[in-house]
């Protein structure tokens, strides 16, 4: 007791200490600089300290005692009673190129400039600390103990007039026996997960005795955490140091591999306390952010959808004077990114002292694999003293990395691809990096980076594009693509196809492709109308198949619809621009949605003031009806500018249609011209600037109704093409079809009849030609159209060829297109049992359907997916099989056949197929849906589960029987196990009738509770249970299952179910709450159960023992005779192996062997006692 009193007196002893040595000043400048301070503008140039500053410094918020530009100035203290203290104070510059010269001095006299001097050791030349962290100062003003003074800060030098300094957070403090101060160093960190790293933290004694610190560190989310030396070579609880001595400590922590998700956040804290006095401590604390190695390829960043900053997981290593890396955004001036508008991006400006490394996020290498690692890098200046290096390690440390491609004169001005191919020697978590170093005034910019697994053939299609314009159909437009090997191997004769939509344009062969290198292409494509059209360059199927296609969108317009970009003359053919008032529109060079030009109306200065311009832009006359619209894109500078559209049937008198809200950026805008009388009219853009400087409407990119033609009548075919070859097709495959559009692009009258479209040829019956619901004749009007589509339907094997002849009614010209394509067999189609079906008898025969002209067939028949086992091999074609099949086996099976064309066998394989056979008598499945998502019976996403599912007696009627063992069907996702409970129990529901409809735990029998295992493999997971249950076959069985396993797995992680109109089932789940089976939380009703496999055993009828009026006597000390107890014994199953046991006595003992027993008493005892015996037949079942 008398310690304990000691220690709260000392306690309090300190605490009022502390108290009395409160510190004699504290200065943050928050509120400015006090008026108790002197500020002197010595040389009287009106250069001074004020407060705030004009500029940041180190990013802080401006809140200092800014010196920006002072040569002679001081800042001074209020007067100070010292007694035995230290002045702290920060000092700091804006830019580390721009230095101050200061110095710090004292007086006892006054505080006039005349009355200080310079404390000794306090002068600071060409100081050039731009950080607060870095500029802490602490002068030991203990040789002025007992005086009143007043201290100065007085600079003495500026190197720029432009260019901020400033001193911050004086403070002057008592000089304890006993103090500590604890400093970060290192940053806060993104750690992978099942990785380490370290925290640096400087430790200081800044009292005036030696002493030794106690330290421990805690982490937040009980995340394994050490202490050790700097040197890491000694893992500690303490550490000595003599009076203002410093040391540096590492905190390690240690992420776990399991449990922690991308961006979870973990506070260490380290704590350090006195020996010499426990209440002195300090503490700082570390923000760890934990991140997922990502495990899924391709991995690819390109910085578009970022807003600032690095991607997450990603950073830097820069070296002092470096900028470092940022993100950077096209501007109107330089294109900074190569795809499509931002990049990282790192300027040396005048520095010179780019070593700069960039890290990704971690990601999960295999030991083995290979791995390509890829980035579009630009050297702006070009010049041959930038160096880069590609490397990769386990950490973002460079003295680790691994230096995978190595550059030491990277000059591409323009962007270039560099990569680097790796292959680890262990498998786990790695970082790479780019490293940058110059030492030349420049910009770097870094691109499209992309990490993937690397192979041997692989052709990456890239950059499909084409030139950009304002197309209509039957336009040549030459489309380019970049064929990239991406792969090791030299790659040889590879093809490229063209396509828009699923129409083949054409293909391009490429003889030969180096690795790393790139084969430009280009193919000329007559145009097919239409908007957003899909552009497509395709290459063979190779190792890869992620990368064999480019694509592009296009638009394409009608040829005689209006469709106008102002690109070239202005205004364009058949346009007119009438001045209304002082301008007219003007073709705009500086703007444009489409292409680079634009119209524009603007505002005219004239006479000292602006004027507004006012003018009509009018179209060529349109075919207007209900279902015309024009659109268009716009933009006006403010709403001072009007924009309105009108219609006119001669270009004199105009009709307003609407008004249109304008905004200042472009917008594409829609009017409908369905109120105007049918007719041909001319479309009006009336524009209305506002009257001062910068007024303007801009309009581009206008699009509308087919333009008026003269009367003639004009054929016209689209596609106009003369031959088509369809891809090799399946007989039955869907057959492949070219469309054509025969259109009267003239106003007379075009006349076509049935007999004028015709396929002819030997195969004409392989090809069907087809109408949509025409009746010929057929009399076309003005843009009229007829589409005709010709199929390729064929019914044999082989080379088919046909003509499509057209005869117009003009000229009575044909025009033909030759059609050819190859046909080739069909798959086989697989008929019983029907694909999934359950409860398959053992001696079913399976079927199936060859395909037409079939020579061989292959049957695989197996347990595995895919089926290795062929059961027919190369066999002449049969179309049935009988196996020999297991019961509760789920096989698969298909059926390959073999065809000749030509000299070329053609393999064509059915789908897999799988069945189940019947499952033995003493199992039931009860539900065989494939529902998922149901989260029963238990959900391994979430912390904790409980369900109830109720099975029907009609799903069971299994008379006079236990169930012993239960199965559930999982998918397989991932492996795992769960600490889980069940209980089984009669009931009479039907189904749940609200959320808190549990069936109570007292009307269940729990059956099991031990870990449920399921590895990743789809299939019945079963449960032994521990008391097995006996099912009356009246009552309706419920199942309820608890899980109680703290953590979550996979969202992927599901059990199959059957869905049902009622609410069969009852489910709760929570990350955090596990409920109580007793007292569930509210659930939710699901209309499903889980699909269950029951198994049964045969009931047990329990053995009897009845002694009837048998007593036992005997001699004191002596034994009794031997009894035959099995005249006593009754078991109805008679091939059960019994066991008698005795509960004996206080004082008489029965030994037993087999069935006889021979009874025995205490010594020197006589009386009467009861024993008890048991007859056990050992059966599991009750």
């Amino acid at each position: 007791m008398k310690n304990k009193n000691a220690v709260i007196l000392t306690l309090l002893f300190m605490m009022t200490v502390g108290a009395v040595f409160a510190d004699l000043l504290s200065e943050d400048f928050t509120d400015g600089i006090p008026e108790s301070w002197t500020v002197i503008n010595n040389d009287g140039d009106g250069k001074t300290f004020v407060s705030p500053g004009a500029y940041n410094i180190g990013g802080d918020d401006k809140k200092h005692a800014s010196g920006m530009g002072c040569h002679d100035d001081y800042l001074i203290t209020p007067a100070l009673s010292l007694t035995n203290n230290n002045l702290v104070f920060k000092a700091g510059v804006e830019s580390s190129n721009k230095p101050y010269s200061f110095e710090v001095m004292i007086s006892s006299t006054g505080n006039n400039v005349e009355d200080f001097t310079i404390i000794p050791g306090q002068v600071y030349t060409d100081y050039a600390v731009s950080s607060w962290s870095e500029g802490e100062h602490t002068v030991n003003l203990s040789d002025y103990s007992g005086e009143t003074v007043y201290i100065a800060f007085h600079v003495t030098y500026s190197s720029s007039s432009y260019y901020n300094f400033a001193i911050d957070d004086v403070s002057v403090e008592e000089i304890l026996a006993y103090d500590l101060q604890l400093t970060k160093i290192s940053d806060d960190k993104i750690i992978a997960s099942g990785s380490s790293d370290v925290y640096l933290t400087e430790i200081k004694n800044k009292g005036i005795s030696e002493d030794v610190f106690n330290l421990t560190a805690v982490s937040s989310s009980d995340w394994n955490v050490s202490i050790w030396n700097k040197d890491q070579t000694e893992e500690i609880s303490s550490v000595s140091l003599e009076a203002d001595a410093s040391d540096s400590i590492i905190v390690k922590i240690d992420v776990p591999i399991e449990g922690v998700n991308n961006q979870d956040v973990d506070i260490l804290t380290l704590y350090a306390t006195s020996a010499g006095n426990p209440a002195v401590s300090d503490s700082v604390s570390y923000e760890t952010s934990a991140i997922v190695p990502l495990s899924e390829l391709p991995y690819e960043e390109n910085f578009d959808s970022l807003e600032e900053g690095l991607p997450f997981g990603w950073t830097q290593v820069k070296n002092e004077g470096s900028t470092g890396w940022s993100l950077k955004v096209n501007s109107s001036y330089t294109d900074y990114a190569y795809s499509p508008e931002k990049c990282l991006y790192n300027y040396d400006s005048y520095s010179s002292e780019i070593d700069d490394w960039i890290f990704i996020s971690p990601v999960s290498l295999e030991a083995g694999s290979n791995y390509k690692f890829s980035a579009m890098m630009k050297n702006n200046s070009g010049s041959s003293s930038v160096a880069v290096q590609i490397g990769y390690g386990a950490s973002a440390n460079p003295d680790e990395m691994i230096i995978a491609q190595d550059i030491p004169d990277y000059q591409g001005t323009d962007y270039n691809l560099v990569s680097a191919l790796v292959n680890p020697e262990t498998s786990g978590s790695y970082v790479f990096g780019i490293h940058l170093i110059s030492n030349t005034t420049t910009w770097f910019g870094v691109d499209d980076v992309i990490l993937e697994e690397a192979f041997a053939n692989d052709i990456k299609m890239k950059n499909l594009s084409y030139e950009e314009d304002v197309y209509f159909e039957n336009n040549q437009i030459e489309l380019n693509a970049d064929v990239y090997n991406n792969g090791s191997e030299i790659q040889n004769d590879v093809t490229v196809t063209f396509k828009y939509g699923e129409n083949v344009i054409g293909t391009v062969n490429v003889d030969s492709v180096e690795p790393g290198e790139t084969e430009s292409i280009s193919i000329e494509w007559s145009a097919v109308a239409g908007l957003e059209t899909v552009l497509s360059a395709i290459t063979q199927e190779d190792d890869n198949l992620d990368n064999d296609i480019a694509t592009a969108l296009i638009d394409v317009y009608r040829e005689g619809w209006l469709a106008e970009s102002f690109e070239n003359e202005f205004p364009p053919l058949e346009w007119a621009n009438t001045e209304i008032e002082n301008s007219s529109w003007e073709k705009d060079t500086d703007s444009a949605v489409q292409g680079s030009s634009s119209a524009k109306i603007r505002s005219i200065y004239e006479r000292r003031s602006y004027l507004a311009g006012k003018a009509r832009l009018i179209t060529p006359k349109l075919i207007i009806n209900q279902d015309s619209e024009i659109s268009f894109f716009a933009s006006r500078h403010d709403t001072t500018n009007t924009l309105k559209i009108e219609y006119s049937s001669d270009k004199e008198m105009f009709t307003e249609i609407q008004e249109v809200n304008l905004t200042q950026e472009y917008e594409k805008y829609t009017v409908s011209l369905g109120d105007i009388p049918e007719g041909n009219y001319y479309i009006s853009f009336l524009g209305e600037t506002g009257t001062s400087y910068g007024q303007k409407i801009n309009i581009d990119m206008v699009t509308g109704p087919e333009i008026y033609l003269p009367e003639d009548p004009i054929f016209e075919i689209t596609p106009n093409i003369s031959e088509k070859e369809f891809d090799p097709q399946n007989l039955d495959a869907d057959p492949q079809s070219q469309s054509f559009v025969i259109r009267n692009s003239g106003s007379g009258s075009l006349e076509m009849d049935e007999s004028d479209i015709a396929l002819i040829g030997d195969d004409a019956d392989q090809f069907v030609m087809e109408f949509d619901d025409i009746e010929f004749p057929v009399s076309l009007a003005y843009n009229e159209t007829l589409p005709v589509t010709v199929k390729f339907m064929p019914s044999s094997l082989g080379q088919k060829n046909a003509v499509l002849n057209i005869q117009d009614n003009l000229e009575r010209v044909i025009h033909t297109v030759n059609f050819s394509g190859l046909a080739t067999p069909a798959v086989p189609v697989p008929v019983s049992p029907v694909n999934d079906t359950m409860n398959v008898p053992l001696d079913h025969v399976i079927s199936w359907i060859n395909g037409p002209e079939t020579e061989f067939i292959d049957l695989y028949l197996d347990t595995v997916n895919p089926p290795v086992i062929k059961v027919l091999d190369r066999v002449a074609p049969q179309e049935s099989f009988s196996a020999e099949l297991e019961e509760s086996t789920k096989y698969y099976w298909k059926v390959v056949n073999y065809a000749s064309i030509e000299d070329s066998e053609y393999v064509r394989s059915s789908s897999v197929q799988i069945f189940e056979t019947v499952l033995p008598e003493n199992i039931i499945q009860a539900g065989n849906g494939n529902e998922v998502n149901k989260g029963l019976p238990v959900d391994p996403y979430y912390g904790y589960s409980y369900s109830q599912s109720i099975y029907l007696q009609s799903e069971i009627n299994r008379e006079s029987s236990v169930i012993e063992k239960i199965y559930y069907h999982y998918n397989g996702a991932h492996e795992f196990g769960d600490e889980i409970v069940l209980y089984m129990g009669h009931t009479d529901k039907t189904e749940f009738s609200s959320n808190s409809d549990w069936i109570p735990l007292s009307s269940m029998t729990q059956v099991y509770a031990e870990v449920y295992n399921v590895s990743a493999t789809d299939g019945w997971y079963g449960i032994e249970l521990d008391s097995p249950f006996v099912y009356n076959n009246t009552d309706n069985l419920v199942i309820a299952f608890d899980e109680n396993t703290d953590g979550y797995h996979s969202s992927n992680d599901e059990f199959y179910c059957t869905s049902f109109e009622t609410n069969r089932s009852l489910r709760y789940r929570d990350d955090n709450v596990n409920a109580d089976p007793e007292y569930p939380e509210n659930g939710a009703l699901i209309k499903a159960v889980p699909n269950v496999r029951l198994e049964f055993g045969e009931m047990n009828n329990a053995p009897t023992i009845d002694f009837g009026d048998f007593n036992v006597v005997f001699n004191e000390n002596t034994e009794s005779e031997t009894f035959n107890f099995s005249q006593y014994i009754n078991d109805v199953d008679e091939n059960d192996e019994l066991i008698l046991t005795a509960e004996n006595s206080e004082h008489i003992t029965a030994s037993i062997d087999g069935f006889n027993v021979v009874f025995s008493a205490s010594e020197n005892w006589s009386g009467t006692e009861t024993l008890t015996f048991t007859v056990d037949d050992q059966a599991r079942k009750l």
